[in-house]
């Protein structure tokens, strides 16, 4: 069966109100990026023409290597059993923690050791950080999108 599935992934408001500089709004914005990519990614799982929001070229877009910018909502057409729409969404969240744990491991390779901060703390507020929410509508035909996106 065909559903529309909208994935949101934050946190948004605590990135806006914890940045003091600029530089910190750009950096919020550019991991939520990276890890909506990631998600995007998993859901398109080859097919491109899965995703509706963001709207791709190409799947090289979704590389983390690319500067092709996500915004934190995803939007996406998906075919798949009913009882198997709640694993999905789950596979989708660990495509994006993944990510996450990608690049905490990168930026930890950077210190020496842990005398400069306290890596088990860190670990666990990185692990607690990703706001995962998902939603999903049985789409009966291409004709009802926009009854059923409402």
């Amino acid at each position: 069966m065909k559903y529309l599935i909208s994935i949101a992934l934050g946190p948004v408001q605590d990135f806006i109100a914890s940045a003091r500089r600029s530089r910190d709004l750009w950096f919020g914005s550019w991991l939520l990026s990276e890890l909506s990519k990631a998600a995007a990614n998993k859901i398109a799982d080859g097919d491109k023409d899965r995703l509706i929001f963001p709207a791709i070229n190409d799947l090289d877009d979704l590389n983390p290597k690319n500067d092709f910018n996500v915004v934190n909502k995803l939007t996406a057409i998906i075919e798949i059993e009913k009882d198997a729409v709640q694993e999905f969404a789950e596979n989708v969240r660990e495509a994006a923690q993944a990510r996450l744990r990608n690049l905490r491991n990168d930026a930890f390779k950077r210190f020496k050791s842990d005398e400069y901060f306290d890596s088990i703390s860190a670990i666990a507020q990185i692990e607690d950080l990703l706001e995962f929410y998902w939603a999903a509508v049985p789409l009966p035909d291409e004709n009802s999108y926009s009854s059923v996106r409402s």
